[in-house]
C-alpha cells in the first residue's frame, strides 16, 4: 500500500469497510497486539510443516527438506527514525527469514524474524538455525568459523557460499566427474592459526552457465558434488520471495516508522 489513494481502493474492493487514511492505518499499526499477531503467525506455519511433512522429499530425496536462510534491509526516513539508525545518514530495519523447500513445487516462509538494521547477518542466523533434520542454505554474509564448527557440533547440516578470499586448507581431494562444471571436491579445514575451524568441512567448487565460480562449503558428505551445486542454485527462491514482499506488498515503503507498527 502505497499511500491514502491505495488504501481507499483496497478497503472498498475488499471488506467493504469505510475508507481509511495512511496516517490513520500508521497510528493504529503503532497499537496492534504485535504478540498476537506473532503467535496467529507461527501458528499457521507450523500447521504447514506438518501438512507438508509427510509429502516432503525436498529439491532431493537423498538430501531432503531445505530452509534457505538470507535477510533484507527496509530503509527508513532517518528523521523519524533515530531508533533504527545504522550509519550517519541511513536508517533502517532487517527482516532475517528462514524459507522452507519442501518439494520442487512447494515453499513457505517457515521464520521470520525483525531487527534493526545494524544486526549482522550471522547474528540473525542465531535464531533462525536450529533443526537437525534439514538442510540450511546460506549466502557469504553467514560465513563465521565460530559458528560453524558449533552448527556442526550441534548436528546442524549447512550448504553455505564462502568468498575467494576464504582460505580452505585441503586435506584431501576427492575426484570430480568429468565434463562437468565442477571444478573441485574436497575435505577442507576453514581458516588458519587462532582463527581456523576445529571442524572439517567440505568444499565443492563449481562454475556457472556464465562461468561464474561458486566456492560452496558443506556439511552433506553422501550427496554428489552435482547434488550440491544444484542445492545452492535453489537459493534464489528466497530472492524470489524478498522481491514479492517489496513489489506486492509494497514493503519498500512502511506505513509506520515506529518499532511496534513496523
Amino acid at each position: 500500500m502505497r499511500g491514502s489513494s491505495t488504501l481507499p481502493l483496497i478497503c472498498r474492493n475488499s471488506s467493504g469497510l469505510p475508507s481509511i487514511s495512511a496516517s490513520q492505518v500508521s497510528r493504529r499499526m503503532n497499537q496492534l497486539p504485535t504478540a498476537l499477531l506473532e503467535h496467529l503467525f507461527y501458528a499457521l506455519t507450523h500447521l504447514i510443516k506438518n501438512l507438508s511433512r509427510p509429502a516432503s522429499s525436498g529439491l532431493l530425496q537423498r538430501v531432503g527438506r531445505l530452509l534457505l536462510v538470507d535477510a533484507s534491509c527496509l530503509k527508513l526516513p532517518a528523521f523519524l527514525s533515530d531508533w533504527a539508525r545504522v550509519t550517519r545518514d541511513r536508517c533502517g530495519v532487517k527482516i532475517h527469514v528462514s524459507y522452507a523447500v519442501t518439494s520442487p513445487e512447494h515453499t513457505f516462509v517457515q521464520h521470520m524474524v525483525p531487527s534493526t538494521g545494524n544486526v549482522s547477518d550471522y547474528e540473525g542466523s542465531d535464531l533462525l538455525l536450529h533443526e537437525e533434520e534439514v538442510t540450511y542454505v546460506l549466502d557469504r554474509g553467514y560465513v563465521c568459523y565460530e559458528r560453524m564448527d558449533r552448527w556442526i557440533e550441534g548436528g546442524l547440516n549447512f550448504v553455505m557460499r564462502i568468498a575467494d578470499h576464504h582460505q580452505a586448507n585441503v586435506l584431501h581431494e576427492h575426484p570430480v566427474p568429468e565434463g562437468s562444471r565442477i571444478l573441485r571436491d574436497a575435505t577442507v579445514q576453514m581458516g588458519s592459526g587462532y582463527t581456523a575451524m576445529e571442524q572439517r568441512v567440505r568444499l565443492v567448487e563449481f562454475t556457472d552457465e556464465k562461468g561464474r565460480l561458486y566456492r560452496i562449503v558443506t556439511t552433506q558428505w553422501e550427496a554428489s558434488a552435482e547434488d550440491i551445486a544444484e542445492i545452492y542454485k535453489h537459493r534464489w527462491l528466497i530472492e524470489l520471495f524478498f522481491k514479492w514482499l517489496k513489489q506486492h506488498l509494497r514493503l519498500v515503503r512502511l506505513q509506520s516508522t515506529q518499532p511496534q507498527g513496523i
